[in-house]
C-alpha cells in the first residue's frame, strides 16, 4: 500500500476509535449526582450520631443501676447480649468507638463530594470562558503535562486525588458497619450511598480515562500528519528533481 494512504486510513481509524469509544462527560449530571451523595452522606452522619446517643444511655444507664438491662435493649444497642456488667462496658465502648469513627468518616465523604462539586462547578465556569469542554480542559493538562510543561489548572489531579479520597472513606465506613450492631436504617443508607458512590467514581473516572485517551489519540494523529506531511514535502522534492533532471536531458 502506498504510504500515504497507509497513514490517512491510519488517521482515520484513531479518529474514528476515539469517537467510538467516548463516553461524553455531563457536569450538570455529574453534580446532580455528587449533590445527591453528599445528602445521603450527612443523613447517615445524623443516623449514626443517634445511635451513638443511644450507646451514651446505654452507658449511663449501667452506671446508675449496676445492672444488666433486658436483653432487648442490650442486643438493640450493642448487638448481643452482654455477660456481665463489665462486659457491656467493654462492649458498649467497642460499639461507641466505632460509631464515632463512622461518623467522622461519613462526614469526610461527605465533604470530599461537596468538594468535587466545587471543582467541577469551577472548570465548567472556566471551561464557558474559554470555549472549551471540562474534558477538553483536562485534555489539554495532559499535554502540557506530556510536553514537560507546567498547567495553568490542575483539575486531572484534583480529580484523581478526590475520586480515591472517596474511595477510601466508603471502604473505610463499609468496614465499620460490619463491626456495628445490624440496624435496618443505617444499613438501607449505607446500601443507597454506595450506589450513589459507583455512578460517582465511574463519571470521575471516565473523565479523566477519556482526557488521556484523547490526549494520546489526537498526540499520534499530529505525529503521523507531521510524518505525511515530511513524506510530502519530499515526495514533492523528488518529484521536482526528477522533472529537472528529465528537463535537462530534452535540452529545455
Amino acid at each position: 500500500m502506498n504510504k500515504s494512504i497507509f497513514i490517512l486510513v491510519l488517521l482515520s481509524l484513531l479518529s474514528g476509535t476515539a469517537q467510538a469509544d467516548k463516553i461524553v462527560f455531563d457536569p450538570t449530571n455529574f453534580l446532580k449526582n455528587s449533590v445527591t451523595a453528599a445528602q445521603t452522606a450527612k443523613q447517615s452522619v445524623i443516623l449514626t450520631n443517634q445511635l451513638m446517643t443511644q450507646v451514651d444511655q446505654y452507658r449511663a444507664m449501667l452506671v446508675h443501676l449496676q445492672k444488666l438491662p433486658s436483653d432487648a435493649i442490650s442486643l438493640r444497642v450493642l448487638g448481643r447480649v452482654p455477660g456481665s456488667v463489665d462486659d457491656a462496658q467493654t462492649l458498649s465502648a467497642d460499639v461507641y468507638s466505632n460509631y464515632q469513627q463512622l461518623s467522622n468518616n461519613l462526614s469526610g465523604l461527605s465533604n470530599a463530594y461537596q468538594s468535587v462539586s466545587s471543582v467541577i462547578q469551577d472548570a465548567t465556569r472556566l471551561g464557558v470562558l474559554s470555549g472549551q469542554s471540562v474534558e477538553q480542559l483536562l485534555e489539554g493538562e495532559v499535554k502540557m503535562k506530556a510536553a514537560g510543561r507546567q498547567s495553568q489548572t490542575n483539575y486531572a489531579s484534583l480529580f484523581d486525588n478526590l475520586g480515591r479520597d472517596i474511595d477510601n472513606y466508603k471502604r473505610r465506613s463499609d468496614g465499620l458497619a460490619e463491626r456495628l450492631p445490624s440496624n435496618s436504617g443505617l444499613m438501607e443508607g449505607l446500601g443507597t450511598l454506595g450506589a450513589q458512590n459507583h455512578i460517582v467514581i465511574d463519571q470521575l473516572s471516565n473523565l479523566v480515562a477519556n482526557a488521556n485517551a484523547q490526549a494520546k489519540a489526537n498526540s499520534q494523529k499530529q505525529a503521523l500528519d507531521e510524518e505525511k506531511g515530511e513524506y510530502d514535502a519530499r515526495y514533492i522534492q523528488s518529484w521536482e528533481a526528477a522533472k529537472a533532471k528529465a528537463r535537462k536531458q530534452m535540452g529545455y
